[in-house]
């Protein structure tokens, strides 16, 4: 039985389409997770043929998993996944079992934030940072020449723990909360820098670096984190701008040393230059497959898994729409009791897809991280502001009626 491991994924996005589509390629499709709550709902995974359950940090037992599925005559074709923190590990367990065609050294650089900022530390293509081992003496001048800055753990991912700082009074405190939280790990303090946001999905095939899409970040400062609420695709971007932008990109992929596989880049555009904010060795998560789509008529997930699998991929767009996802956050946190206007928001003007998140019952938070935005629409339209403008206009048709948590 032709096989493909995913390791880890989540209940919805980028990670969840790929279950679904390596089904529809014809193969059988096991995910190993270590969240007890997907076990628990395994009747609402059906594109799952098997679900086990393992520790995702201990690789020996994972490696053991894997070959008892072997010794079953399940013949794996694939090992990967689609999640933060995971996809090194993939890697390393598809050089065990010789199924890894991606670039093991250039994903772990990628992946772990501390050594992506060493690979680039002589360049120009971030900005000004240090890292604070938890041994590591620092001044109070040295601290404020930075200001304003970022704080963050090496660790984050969808935005959390990750905070603006103004002043040595901020630093402190976010300082001993990280130490905290995180007692052995470093944290990475980097100079602020304003300006537009963007996000660059990018497939490297041997060597060669394929830009498969720009997308503008709309990004709202919210209960004192960076939430990116908006995205917009950039469908004939300025041809200066887009020559800076291949040429920084190339850069940047060479000195991580990825040769094969695809990964997503955070940029800002400060002073007439591209920085970069973050790097991750796998497609952004959320709506991102479904606007690359809608957009291009490329399914991106489809064509990694295709990657991984050794196949040829197709990366031509096969048409170009102007396209945006609007995002929605909550005001207030509690227990959800319905959602409604869903119809209505999807018989407005170029909308494609409404997603709503939570389910009745489910406890819902003010926007601390992604995680916690609870919607999207997805709209088409003639222009850039238009598709803008109809994802906007439709995502005001949801209400969220919440009971307060006692």
């Amino acid at each position: 039985m032709k096989t493909i491991v995913f390791i880890g994924a989540l209940k919805s996005g980028s990670s969840r389409e790929a279950i679904g589509i390596a089904q529809d390629l014809g193969y059988f499709t096991v995910l190993i997770t270590d969240n007890q709550k997907q076990i628990k709902q395994r009747v609402e995974y059906q594109d799952v043929h098997l679900m086990l359950f393992c520790d995702l940090s201990d690789i020996n037992k994972l490696k053991t998993m894997i070959q008892e599925l072997k010794l079953k005559a399940f013949e794996i074709k694939g090992i990967m996944s689609f999640v933060d923190s995971h996809v090194h590990t993939a890697c390393l367990l598809g050089n065990i079992f010789k199924v890894n065609n991606f670039t093991t050294n250039g994903v772990y650089n990628i992946e772990n934030k501390l050594l992506s900022r060493e690979c680039l530390k002589n360049t120009d293509y971030v900005p000004q940072y240090k890292i604070i081992s938890p041994s590591l003496e620092y001044s109070k001048a040295e601290v404020v020449s930075f200001l304003p800055a970022i704080i963050k753990s090496p660790c984050s991912t969808g935005s959390k723990d990750v905070y603006k700082v103004t002043n040595y009074q901020e630093f402190t405190d976010y300082l001993r909360q990280f130490q905290k939280k995180y007692p052995k790990q470093s944290v990475l303090l980097e100079k602020y820098l304003p300006g537009k946001q963007y996000l660059i999905e990018v497939f490297v095939i041997k060597g060669q670096v394929h830009i498969i899409a720009i997308v503008e970040q709309e990004i709202e400062y919210l209960s004192k984190h960076f939430i990116v609420t908006g995205y917009s695709i950039l469908i004939n971007p300025e041809a200066s701008f887009y020559y800076k932008l291949t040429k920084t990109v190339k850069n940047i992929i060479y000195l991580h040393g990825l040769y094969h596989g695809n990964c997503h880049l955070e940029m800002r555009y400060f002073e007439d230059n591209f920085k970069l904010i973050e790097i991750n060795p796998r497609i952004s998560g959320g709506g991102m497959n479904q606007l690359i789509y809608a957009a291009f008529g490329i399914n991106l997930v489809k064509e990694i898994i295709k990657l991984s699998l050794k196949q040829d991929v197709d990366l031509k767009p096969k048409f170009n729409k102007e396209a945006f996802i609007q995002y929605t956050t909550l005001k207030h946190e509690g227990i959800l009791e319905k959602v409604t206007g869903k119809r209505r928001a999807l018989r407005k003007n170029g909308v494609l897809k409404v997603y709503l998140k939570p389910r009745k019952g489910n406890l819902v938070y003010l926007p601390k991280s992604l995680g916690h935005r609870y919607a999207y629409v997805l709209a088409t339209g003639k222009t850039q502001n238009e598709a803008l403008m109809n994802a906007k206009q439709a995502i005001k048709e949801l209400d969220f009626k919440i009971r307060k948590k006692k």
